[in-house]
């Protein structure tokens, strides 16, 4: 059976709304991958990252009150959470990867996927400044932090 070109996929409404959810919450590095030619697992896979750990559960969260809210869809599956750098939410068709900057370069989601054709987001997503491109070492550091905050004079 043919599998329908991305612009053509029936679930590309779905996939936009979700790259949305994650954008509106500051999800950063969004990117979607059409990945129904190369796999069975799922017509499509999407990956964003947050700044930290409460970023990642909202931009999570967005996404799956978005399903449910415009689609009438839950996830099959969640796994994961952002205490350990990677929440995954399978809704069979579309797998949502909400993951540390650390995180999707360790498990190498978009190289993973290099192979799939990437959906344009441009019209959904905000486009990302210098500020966006900042890495796990530029972000808060709670230990560190609050040992100098209870140092200070």
């Amino acid at each position: 059976k043919e599998r329908p070109s991305v612009s053509e996929d029936p679930l590309l409404p779905f996939v936009e709304a979700l790259a949305r959810a994650a954008d509106q919450r500051k999800g950063r590095s969004i990117a979607a991958f059409h990945v129904a030619p190369l796999t069975d697992v799922a017509s499509f896979v999407i990956a964003a990252c947050g700044r930290s750990r409460p970023q990642c559960d909202a931009v999570a969260a967005a996404v799956v009150d978005d399903a449910k809210e415009l689609f009438d869809r839950t996830p099959n599956h969640v796994e994961g959470g952002a205490d350990g750098g990677w929440t995954c939410i399978d809704f069979g068709d579309v797998i949502v990867n909400v993951m540390t900057p650390a995180s999707r370069e360790f498990y190498n989601i978009d190289e993973i996927w290099k192979n799939a054709e990437q959906v344009d987001l441009s019209e959904v997503v905000s486009p990302e400044g210098p500020d966006d491109l900042l890495d796990d070492e530029d972000l808060f550091d709670e230990e560190d932090d609050l040992e100098d905050f209870w140092d200070a004079p």
